[in-house]
């Protein structure tokens, strides 16, 4: 990905920590497609490479049941099921108009 100048290509590894603020309620299905913005920007070697805003596009890949959260609601007669989504993000819309996977 080429950003702020940066003429050569910048590779973020896979894995890397990205927060995301999702602006809207999803229903939490394995393969649901999912859209929010950049929390914070990211660098790399000191460099912006992708501002804080950015529109990032994901999906949901796994659903974990959060054992302790449905327990504690139960308690309180409230039988939904809780998981916790583990979201891969892969797409990125830079602010010129450049989507990158």
């Amino acid at each position: 990905m080429s950003h702020s100048g940066r003429s050569e290509k910048t590779i973020l590894p896979s894995g890397t920590c990205l927060q995301v603020e999702i602006a809207r309620n999803y229903g939490m299905k394995r393969g649901r497609t999912l859209e929010g913005h950049l929390v914070y920007p990211l660098y790399v070697d000191g460099e912006l490479v992708v501002p804080s805003g950015t529109t990032v596009r994901g999906t949901v890949v796994e659903l974990v049941p959060d054992r302790k959260a449905r327990w504690h609601a139960r308690l309180r007669g409230d039988l939904t099921p809780f998981h916790i989504a583990k979201v891969r993000f892969d797409q990125l819309a830079l602010p010129e108009g450049e989507l990158i996977s």
